[in-house]
């Protein structure tokens, strides 16, 4: 049993119990071993996330993180457990650290629309992940990174100066125009919708 879930309804009494040598390799770095474990779990890694996600592209992205994350993790396995369940629970937090990051985005962006920029005709529009993409795609490059760096990445004034090269002042600007960027573009995006 991994926690409540039963090994059944995952769907993992079908995996063949890697052998103790081929995990020692894995942990030593073969990659032979890391191709062979991955062909053991891939498919159980991507069904618990899709159940997780309900998205096949998503899950399939996160499914690969996973295995990057075991591989670049792999010394730290500790053999008093199955190699599934800590697979299994690399997988979970994966996941779900990647779910709250999407509610962190939106409740980021919620702030950014409605609470700086309140309108009446805008109050009553529910923020979806799809919208705020849109919105994000369809800014100019130089303004969309700097929203993301600050409201997404909350990274300071002087963060984002040192990281796009630019001045203080022109961080301050650039935010400034890319909240209202956002907001009349965010607008427009969903008055196409209705």
């Amino acid at each position: 049993m991994l926690g409540s879930v039963t090994a059944e309804r995952l769907g993992i009494n079908n995996l063949s119990k890697p052998t103790k040598i081929l995990i020692e390799n894995f942990q030593k770095g073969d990659r032979d071993a890391f191709n062979n474990l991955y062909k053991e779990l891939n498919a159980f890694i991507f069904n618990v996330i899709l159940r997780m996600v309900k998205t096949r592209e998503i899950a399939e992205e996160l499914t690969h993180d996973v295995f990057i994350k075991l591989y670049d993790h792999r010394e730290k396995f500790n053999h008093s457990v199955k190699f599934e369940t800590w697979a299994y629970r690399i997988a979970m937090n994966h996941t779900l650290n990647w779910l709250k990051r999407g509610q962190s985005l939106r409740s980021k962006l919620n702030q950014i629309v409605f609470k700086k920029y309140e309108t009446d005709s805008f109050t009553n529009i529910e923020i979806n992940k799809t919208d705020v993409e849109l919105t994000l795609l369809k800014m100019k490059p130089d303004f969309r990174i700097c929203l993301i760096l600050r409201e997404i990445e909350e990274k300071t004034y002087e963060e984002i100066s040192e990281i796009l090269d630019i001045s203080i002042g022109t961080v301050r600007s650039r935010l400034n125009r890319s909240k209202k960027m956002f907001k009349t573009i965010f607008e427009r995006t969903c008055k196409n919708e209705n």
